[in-house]
């Protein structure tokens, strides 16, 4: 996040004393952190009282690297407890030289027995729970350079720098700093802004990763659902990846002649697939409309054996944005279709294609059929 001083005290020297307390509960730490600030400057006056140098260091060896941080958060959103480990054995060091000046031995196995129990706990969240310290940026930075095309705008929802890092180091765009929200104050009228000026000048734009808990956090996906069309949706070891493309169809998406011609109704233009890490198959179908139709049709995809269907996906031409009662003659569309092969045995099967009316499950006929076989889809 950006920074915000108040988290000096109620999460920054408490992770950096017993460990990143985002993995106890908010109340124990709501409590914790008040003592924690009273030991801290009751050990910096008795070392004070022994030798003055040696606690001007270590309180300076404390301080600086949060003001430093704090200095930088304003810019960017780095102001979290990792940044600054150097500071822990300061803090670390303080606390130890109270246990010391403390005479009663009860006292000093108490504040001890305290300090020790509140970090395994920490350390046992850590280990135990779904917390992770980062997502995994290095295999979304390769899915990314695998299918990020030229022309492309990449920006992520989590506003974390790693990802900068890694896209960098993979080449992957030109414009790796990219963040929306960039930070918890960004407007939604200002993401919007940024996105209609992008969408614009982008063959397609990647919005990537999970965003952070702000209230401004789901603007930039609410505009890319409302303006253009999700042509990918996947996750790669638990982080998402999402693309995005213009409802206008440039014509070089298309094959030169159709693939296939159903029934003087529709052209099959052009077909895309691609495996997802999600054990999903991503396929885009393109279709150019012959004629319109008395009654909606359905577009049914089969992934099929020599035992019939083992994975499908039936919609709506669009998921019912468009009809084929209505749509325009010649007008090219795009269609984006997912099929889960999560369950599906290795080997070779027929990817095949179709419309039909979904009232009297009647297909449309193509050459050969009612149905048109795209492609062998090979899973390993």
């Amino acid at each position: 996040g950006n920074f915000d001083p108040v988290q000096w005290f109620t999460r920054f020297l408490p992770s950096l004393t017993f460990g990143d307390v985002d993995t106890l509960s908010a109340s124990f730490v709501q409590g914790l952190y008040p003592l924690l600030v009273i030991a801290l400057l009751l050990g910096l006056f008795v070392w004070w009282r022994r030798n003055r140098r040696q606690a001007l260091l270590v309180a300076l060896l404390g301080v600086i690297p949060l003001l430093l941080l704090g200095v930088v958060s304003t810019r960017l959103g780095v102001f979290t407890p990792r940044y600054v480990l150097g500071s822990a054995p300061a803090l670390t060091l303080i606390l130890s030289v109270l246990v010391l000046g403390i005479n009663r031995r009860w006292l000093k196995v108490i504040f001890f027995s305290v300090v020790v129990l509140t970090s395994l706990v920490a350390l046992r969240g850590y280990f135990l729970s779904d917390y992770a310290k980062s997502p995994d940026w290095r295999s979304l930075a390769y899915y990314l350079q695998d299918n990020v095309q030229a022309g492309d705008w990449v920006t992520q929802a989590a506003a974390d720098e790693s990802f900068t890092f890694y896209c960098v180091e993979y080449s992957i765009t030109p414009n790796c700093d990219a963040k929306l929200p960039a930070n918890p104050d960004q407007s939604p009228t200002e993401i919007n802004s940024l996105l209609t000026m992008r969408s614009a000048q982008a063959s397609a734009i990647w919005y990537v990763a999970q965003p952070p808990n702000w209230a401004n956090a789901p603007a930039a996906e609410d505009w890319l659902n409302s303006h253009m069309q999700l042509v990918r949706s996947t996750w790669v070891n638990g982080m998402r990846a999402q693309e995005f493309k213009s409802w206008d169809v440039s014509a070089g998406e298309a094959s030169t002649a159709p693939l296939a011609t159903f029934s003087g109704v529709v052209q099959l233009a052009n077909v895309q697939t691609f495996n997802e890490p999600s054990d999903d198959l991503t396929i885009w179908l393109y279709w150019r409309p012959v004629s319109v139709t008395n009654t909606p049709l359905k577009i049914f995809l089969h992934l099929r054996d020599a035992n019939g269907i083992v994975a499908q996906d039936d919609q709506f031409p669009q998921d019912g944005r468009i009809s084929t009662t209505s749509w325009t003659v010649d007008k090219l569309y795009r269609d984006f279709y997912t099929l889960p092969i999560n369950s599906v045995s290795n080997g070779d099967y027929s990817l095949v294609v179709g419309l039909y009316d979904p009232d009297s499950n009647r297909r449309l006929p193509v050459e050969g059929g009612d149905s048109f076989t795209i492609q062998t889809i090979s899973i390993p």
